[in-house]
């Protein structure tokens, strides 16, 4: 749970600038799309993810798609690679939405 308070925390305070609007960037989308797969996994503990920010597109200033995959074991205990895709909305407040989660 500190882990996660820390990540919404680093982000809030990584993505204002100036003018007070807040910016969000491909990393911040990563991040939270595999805080989002993890509540999905049988073994989250054992996840590893893909960390290229170049598999997030961002739609428009606030809303971004995610495809990455993760290795995780399933139920028997074997790694399995699963493929993703993630869409999330970032509020002004550094809260993030889930719109829609594939996991293949």
């Amino acid at each position: 749970m500190k882990k996660l308070l820390l990540i919404f925390a680093l982000i809030a305070f990584l993505s204002c600038s100036d003018n007070g609007k807040k910016e969000f960037t491909p990393l911040d989308a990563l991040v939270m799309s595999q805080h989002f797969v993890k509540q999905k996994l049988k073994s989250p503990s054992t996840a590893e993810f893909g960390s290229s920010t170049e598999r997030v597109t961002k739609l428009n200033d606030s809303t971004f798609m995610v495809r990455n995959y993760v290795d995780s074991q399933n139920s028997f205990g074997a790694m399995i690679r699963s493929e993703y895709a993630c869409t999330l909305y970032f509020t002004n407040d550094a809260t993030a939405y889930l719109i829609d989660l594939t996991i293949e």
